[in-house]
């Protein structure tokens, strides 16, 4: 992806749209109009946009059903020339046959590094550091579409207890993956020194989600693997930062829309969309120094 004359990189994450229905969570809460206004502005200030995953909600919907329903979207962002790397609810899209559904598909591409100002940034949906999104489950996801009702039911427990409940399972599945991989003997990466150096206190880190500390391990790992300095990444749903190497785009899903903004030096601002426009999002992932 060519940055070149661009004054910034706006960066999305998990829309999550469907077909339009009834049981399109993006138009249920009426979040077509903020997409354009969104999407209005990003061409007011010359910007490039990028998606890093689940745009589209195609575990409960098809790709014909979507594609027909959004071809206005898709239209507009191939205008743009915006970027897509397709996140573990839109995987296939990168199976997609090159004249299929739409020409904006042929914008699908994988995570990839890129030097922004002087560090090299990774942009990517962020499910491929998730030990909880096996790619069986990436490639496949989509057959669950067929259990449209627990997928109401799960979207209703969410709203209700604001997102609390699926905090608690992924802490929960945490502390059972670690087990499962004591049983079997297997080594497991443990919480990344740097992650403990960079707060007040080792005591401090061990407090707050498990399921935050692990993530961040594992990108940590990650970073020291395929070597980057950045992470851009959506998946959790949460937006914020982690120091100034972590930085996550958020979602579309809850009452506020995230987007990150990154200047041409690399400097990364968090902000949500609201009705009156772009408003700064100081969230820190964990506790850290600033």
């Amino acid at each position: 992806m060519d940055f070149a004359n661009t004054n910034s990189l706006f960066v999305i994450s998990d829309l999550h749209i469907g077909d339009g229905s009834a049981s399109d969570r993006f138009v249920k809460c009426r979040k077509e109009a903020q997409l354009w206004r969104f999407l209005d502005h990003v061409a007011r200030e010359n910007g490039r946009l990028l998606i890093v995953g689940d745009l589209f909600e195609l575990w409960r919907f098809t790709i014909d059903q979507v594609a027909d329903r959004w071809q206005s979207l898709l239209d507009l962002l191939l205008h743009m020339n915006a970027g897509y790397i397709p996140g573990n609810h839109d995987a296939i899209v990168a199976h997609l046959a090159p004249d299929a559904h739409h020409p904006f598909f042929k914008n699908v591409q994988a995570p990839f590094t890129a030097t922004v100002g002087d560090r090299r940034f990774r942009f990517m949906h962020g499910h491929e550091v998730d030990p909880f999104m096996p790619v069986y489950l990436q490639r496949w996801g989509h057959k669950l579409g067929s259990c449209s009702a627990l997928f109401d039911i799960k979207d209703y427990l969410l709203s209700l207890t604001n997102y609390a409940l699926s905090d608690f399972l992924y802490d929960l599945g945490e502390q059972l993956l670690r087990v499962l991989h004591w049983m079997a003997g297997n080594a497991q990466h443990t919480i990344h020194e740097a992650l403990l150096e960079s707060v007040p206190s080792a005591s401090r880190a061990l407090k707050g989600s498990i399921r935050v500390q692990k993530m961040l391990s594992r990108f940590l790992y990650h970073r020291e693997d395929v070597s980057y300095d950045v992470a851009v990444v959506g998946h959790t749903h949460k937006p914020g930062r982690f120091a100034q190497w972590y930085f996550n785009a958020g979602s579309w899903t809850r009452p506020t829309n995230n987007f990150l903004k990154i200047g041409p030096d690399g400097h990364v601002d968090v902000f949500d969309w609201c009705q009156h426009g772009q408003r700064s999002n100081p969230t820190l992932i964990l506790d850290h120094p600033a």
